[in-house]
């Protein structure tokens, strides 16, 4: 009664004291007013024809017109409108908007059905054509900055710009710095690889690749190329043992077998095998002797070197095992 009265929601709200949601749920709708057919229904369509000359054509010609015949062959090959409208202006200087060929190619598909294609062909083989055809469709269109054909811009630019490939792979390597020891190696990655005799002592650059390792000096002039070796191996190239590395090698090992013999009797026969067996590995290995005897009583050395000489075992983890059950022998004895 208050709403035909024509009060406002608000103001019946206020006066129910109730929300203005529940007063428009309530409220009765107001009539309304008829809507406006659209242009082109069947009320409409007396009221409001157009009236066109004669021999004239309603409304405004499309741009895409006079190329009706290329658009339907575009249509019928499965092509979109956006593939069509690039071909259009590539190759037929069309100067009208894509807008302008997507409306001419919507009205062209209400009347043009699309014929049935049979796909007979192994899946392989119809994967293999669908991926070509998404390749030449890219190189086909427009591109967006130079508005240029793509494919025509790498054929005439950019293919004859481009460098032939280099003859072998980039080379991946690993370098550091490491200083030649005075038994001619030089170590990386807990392997060996001998240098020339006149860099012992000295700094020189080692570059592992994927299958080979090479040494330069300071000057990165390369000085020795090994095949990568497994670690705790040695690797020597001959001609790095001439006659002054020799001599280089042997002024250490007397020097070294002197301090090994001051051990014990038994420890330096064992040095003296091994240095035999092992030659200009031997170094490395009586080193190690050495820092042994530190750890260890002279009498376990003694007992560990005297069985492994009588066994013939020439590493030093040999002796350091025998070493260690002799000293446990000597403490529990």
């Amino acid at each position: 009664m208050l709403a035909a009265k024509g009060w406002s929601s608000r103001k019946i709200a206020l006066e129910l004291d109730v929300d203005r949601e529940t007063v428009r749920r309530y409220r009765p709708a107001p009539d309304s007013k008829p809507a406006i057919p659209p242009a082109g229904s069947e009320s409409d369509s007396d009221s409001n024809l157009a009236i066109v000359p004669t021999g004239a054509k309603a409304g405004r010609t499309s741009q895409c017109e006079p190329f009706s015949a290329t658009i339907e062959t575009g249509l019928l090959a499965g092509f979109s409108a956006q593939r069509i409208f690039q071909d259009l202006v590539t190759d037929h200087q069309f100067t009208g908007g894509y807008d302008a060929v997507k409306r001419f190619v919507r009205r062209l598909s209400r009347r043009t059905e699309l014929p049935f294609r049979r796909m007979e062909c192994a899946p392989g083989q119809e994967l293999q054509v669908d991926f070509g055809l998404g390749a030449w469709v890219i190189t086909e269109g427009i591109h967006g900055t130079t508005r240029r054909q793509v494919g025509k811009i790498f054929e005439e630019v950019e293919r004859p710009a481009l460098q032939p490939l280099p003859a072998s792979l980039f080379p991946v390597f690993e370098e550091a710095q490491h200083t030649v020891h005075r038994d001619g190696y030089v170590e990386f990655k807990k392997a060996y690889y001998s240098a020339p005799p006149e860099y012992v002592g000295r700094q020189v650059w080692v570059r592992q690749e994927t299958r080979l390792l090479r040494i330069y000096n300071p000057r990165r002039e390369q000085i020795a190329l090994h095949a990568l070796d497994e670690p705790g191996k040695f690797t020597t190239d001959p001609a790095h043992l001439h006659s002054r590395k020799r001599h280089l090698i042997e002024r250490g090992a007397d020097y070294l077998l002197d301090r090994c013999r001051r051990i014990g009797p038994l420890t330096g026969t064992w040095a003296e095998g091994m240095h035999q067996t092992r030659g200009p590995q031997s170094l490395r290995v009586m080193q190690g002797l050495l820092q042994l005897a530190e750890k260890h009583p002279a009498a376990a050395l003694e007992k560990a070197a005297g069985l492994a000489t009588h066994h013939g075992t020439w590493r030093l983890r040999d002796l350091i095992r025998r070493t260690a059950l002799a000293r446990c022998a000597i403490s529990t004895g």
